[in-house]
C-alpha cells in the first residue's frame, strides 16, 4: 500500500511532553521546554514538531536540519560568530545541521519546527559484499579497504 500522500498535524495543540534543556546548556533563567512530534515521513528522516519554551538563555545544537516556524513570542538568537537575529511571530530560520547557537527567550516562544535528519550511513560490509560478488573473491577471509564518505 502507498504512504499517505498527505501528513497531517493540529499546530493548536497544547498537550505538550516536557523536553527539559540539559542543565549545563543552561545560561541563565529556568527555562521551561516542551514538545511534541506532529508527523514523521514513512522512512522517519522528516518529522514536524511543536515546541514551546518559557523564559531563559541557554545553548542550543541542532543534530538535524531545523525550519522553524514561530507561532508565539519571540526569541533572539546569537550565532557563533556572535551575530544576533530576533525571531517573532510569524517568521521562519533554518538552522543547519551540527549548527550551534545560543537561544535567549525574553518570555515565552512557541515554534513550529520541520527536521530533516541526516541519512543513515551505508555500512561498509554491504560494501565489501558488493566488491566480493564483483571480484568473485567469495568465502575467502579478504581485507580490502573501504572509503565511505561521511559528512561531518
Amino acid at each position: 500500500m502507498p504512504a499517505a500522500a498527505i501528513l497531517t498535524g493540529d499546530a493548536r495543540r497544547r498537550d505538550l511532553d516536557d523536553a527539559p534543556i540539559t542543565v549545563e546548556h543552561v545560561l541563565e533563567g529556568a527555562p521551561v521546554a516542551r514538545s511534541v512530534q506532529l508527523t514523521a515521513s514513512d522512512d522517519g528522516l522528516v518529522t514536524t514538531h511543536l515546541w514551546d519554551c518559557t523564559a531563559g538563555r541557554f545553548h542550543w545544537y541542532f543534530g538535524v536540519d531545523e525550519i522553524v516556524h514561530i507561532l508565539d513570542g519571540e526569541v533572539h538568537v546569537t550565532d557563533d560568530r556572535g551575530e544576533t537575529v530576533t525571531l517573532r511571530t510569524g517568521d521562519v530560520g533554518h538552522f543547519a545541521l551540527h549548527s550551534h547557537s545560543i537561544w535567549h527567550v525574553p518570555e515565552y516562544v512557541r515554534k513550529l519546527a520541520v527536521h530533516r535528519a541526516p541519512k543513515p550511513v551505508a555500512l561498509p560490509v554491504r560494501a565489501f559484499r558488493k566488491l566480493s560478488r564483483m571480484t568473485g573473491v567469495g568465502g575467502a577471509a579478504v581485507v580490502l579497504p573501504v572509503l565511505v564518505n561521511v559528512p561531518v
